[in-house]
């Protein structure tokens, strides 16, 4: 069992913080920012926001609290999980580690200054907020790789180089996705093996690497429909999706067709749920939601998987995340007064 026994029970407690679906349903009926925030002392949330909120009810200061709080509890499961568990779980952290280090190469590149880069970081893997407010104080991103290489992070020495060689914001994007391509190509080779442990792990990096590639066509696909002419998209190996499949989906003619094309995918239900939002508002970014959502309940379901393996730690995380994400969404719509049925479109809801 490897110690998963006693983990997953000591998981399956924390769970009972989880909000209840009733939560949001009654949020959602709230009448204003302020109502939220009340409904949330009530709540296991209370005695953070009671510390977090002396001085404000901003949204900006209920995000900073419900910050502190996921990074807490992701901190907590790092130390609570056997040695040889970990490194799986890391795996799967490792998302944020590498978002965050983006964060900070993006800041340092627009020239953005370090409050303002913390403030767009989850600190919920391996670099806690003090490594990564190191990060954030260099001067520059070659400072940035220098430091990360320095550093115990596992595969940071292979990041240093695709940082050193960025020059100017016009190259931000392709960096991002050689990073994730770096990260990619860890995680699978971290994940070699027959471990039905390790392929519950692979099967959500799988995932994840289909979402990198989709976004990366769909990119090409809203650029084309501007008028310019970007590259080819190079898939990232290693996801459920075919390089042929990407790369037709690359070649759609508008958006609307490259997100029905997804019909015929795993994630298939975005469509269903989406394309009516998508045709309304023609966005990206309301189709990437819809798609992070369809990954993010699938990792939330393995909270219910086997007592005795990854899955329960692993559901553990996508369900944090997943409430963090929907009390976002909650705030900020009922602070731009946005209807109640705009902003449940958006919740996770997992």
């Amino acid at each position: 069992m490897d110690g998963y026994e006693y983990l997953n029970a000591r998981v399956r407690g924390r769970a009972s913080r989880f909000l209840p679906r009733e939560f949001f349903e009654q949020a959602l009926s709230a009448d204003g920012l302020n109502a939220v925030i009340d409904a949330l002392l009530s709540s296991p949330y209370a005695a953070a926001l009671k510390d977090g909120l002396s001085a404000s009810r901003l949204v900006s200061s209920v995000e900073s609290v419900l910050r502190r709080d996921i990074t807490l509890c992701f901190a907590e499961l790092r130390g609570m999980t056997p040695p040889g568990v970990l490194g799986l779980l890391d795996i799967q952290l490792g998302r944020w580690d590498l978002a965050n280090i983006l964060t900070i190469v993006r800041g340092k590149t627009t020239e953005a200054d370090r409050e303002r880069i913390m403030a767009c970081m989850l600190p919920a893997g391996q670099l806690q907020e003090a490594r990564l407010a190191e990060l954030a104080a260099e001067p520059d991103a070659k400072s940035v790789a220098a430091s990360l290489a320095t550093g115990s992070y596992t595969f940071a020495h292979e990041l240093r180089e695709s940082i050193n060689r960025i020059s100017g914001p016009r190259e931000l994007p392709g960096l991002e996705l050689e990073m994730l391509r770096i990260y990619f190509c860890w995680a699978l080779r971290m994940l070699a093996g027959r471990d039905p442990n390790r392929a519950i792990v692979l099967s959500m990096v799988r995932r994840e690497i289909d979402l990198a590639n989709i976004r990366a066509a769909l990119d090409r696909v809203y650029y084309g429909e501007h008028g310019e002419k970007p590259e080819a998209v190079m898939p990232i190996p290693g996801g459920y999706l075919s390089d042929a499949f990407i790369t037709d989906l690359g070649e759609s003619p508008d958006l609307e067709r490259a997100f029905g094309s997804l019909e015929q995918s795993w994630l298939a239900p975005a469509v269903e749920q989406g394309i009516l939002a998508f045709g309304e508002r023609r966005s990206r970014a309301v189709m990437e939601r819809f798609l992070e959502a369809v990954l993010i309940r699938l990792g939330c379901a393995l909270f219910r998987g086997d007592p005795l393996g990854i899955a329960v730690p692993l559901g553990y995380i996508w369900r944090k995340h997943g409430e963090y994400l929907n009390l976002r969404v909650l705030l900020r719509g009922k602070a731009h007064g946005r209807p109640r049925n705009s902003i449940r479109e958006a919740l996770v809801y997992a």
